[in-house]
């Protein structure tokens, strides 16, 4: 129950910091994809598609999980080198909401 409860409060914590990122990002800032862009947009097509496969393989919750981690992971790196896309994080925050919603599980709500 305490790993429940700890993966529960970082996705809260997780959500409420991309939500942020995504408001304090600039979208007049230059949108040019780079090499980095195109790898990170390249990882949130992958992890959709991973998603997806899971939920039709028996919805398979616990892989669901699994790839959500590792996008999280993704999405954390990718917002440290501060030359992020309000595109690619926007996209990114809709492929990791979904699953939760799908779920019943509402992150969107906590700010």
């Amino acid at each position: 129950m305490k790993e429940s409860t700890q993966k529960d409060t970082r996705y809260k914590n997780f959500f409420s910091t991309l939500k942020a990122a995504i408001r304090d990002q600039s979208i007049s800032a230059p949108q040019k994809p780079t090499a980095q862009d195109v790898e990170f947009d390249n990882a949130i097509q992958k992890t959709e598609s991973a998603i997806h496969a899971a939920f039709c393989d028996n919805i398979n919750t616990p892989q669901v999980i699994v790839e959500v981690d590792e996008m999280i992971k993704k999405v954390n790196t990718y917002l440290e080198s501060k030359s992020v896309k309000v595109p690619l994080l926007i996209k990114a925050y809709n492929v990791l909401i979904h699953p939760f919603n799908a779920m019943g599980i509402n992150y969107q709500a906590s700010e």
